[in-house]
């Protein structure tokens, strides 16, 4: 039996929030899911294109049955429910999970980031998909019979090649992670991408100045 990764991601087992009970380490996991995903990215994008939204074990947290769904349940509920999804756990944690707290800033209060901004953005009805294929030969080949100058800028350039598709909502994330790798701090971080209920969720680095009450 192999060895279990320190940093392997376990969001089918809401266990794992015991050890994201504080900001700091809620950011450092998250922080270590996108390391985790850039560097699968690099090697194998094949094995990430099955892996990423695993509904058994995913790289990234989808539960469409969550009773919370980031606070726009329906009718009554108590937010501290055992059918809380992990990412309502871990997220209720630092923001009061209500339709009116969605997309606008909050406040890191606690933590080496305090005073920091984050925001969650709200993705109604994703429709999730990731491949890695070439179905975009005749794409480029179409692209080459008209603009046949782009060869001499890249000569390496393959009509074989296979690309990795996916929608826009998990397309955003990984644009941004690769950012957040070649630019180093110099750039908007998404912390994380998930999907509860219905809805994807996007939670980010938002730099907006707080003024002190």
């Amino acid at each position: 039996m192999n060895e279990k990764n320190e940093n392997e991601i376990e969001y089918k087992n809401i266990t794992c929030t015991n050890n994201t009970r504080k900001i700091d380490d809620l950011l450092k996991q998250y922080s270590k899911d996108r390391l985790t995903i850039f560097n699968l990215l690099k090697s194998n994008p094949n094995e990430l294109s099955t892996l990423l939204w695993n509904r058994k074990n995913g790289l990234l947290n989808i539960d469409e049955t969550c009773q919370c769904k980031m606070g726009m349940y329906d009718g009554e509920y108590i937010l501290k429910s055992t059918y809380n999804c992990v990412q309502c756990k871990q997220v209720g944690r630092i923001l009061d999970l209500l339709p009116e707290n969605m997309n606008k800033p909050f406040r890191i209060e606690t933590g080496k980031r305090k005073n920091d901004a984050l925001i969650i953005t709200t993705n109604p009805n994703v429709v999730l998909f990731t491949e890695f294929k070439n179905s975009h030969r005749l794409s480029s080949e179409h692209t080459l019979k008209y603009y046949n100058k782009l060869s001499v800028c890249d000569s390496s350039l393959d009509l074989n090649q296979k690309y990795l598709l996916s929608d826009e909502f998990t397309n955003n994330f990984l644009i941004s992670l690769l950012l957040e790798q070649l630019l180093k701090n110099q750039t908007v971080i998404i912390q994380s991408i998930y999907v509860c209920g219905r809805d994807g969720y996007t939670l980010s680095d938002k730099y907006q100045f707080f003024y002190r009450s």
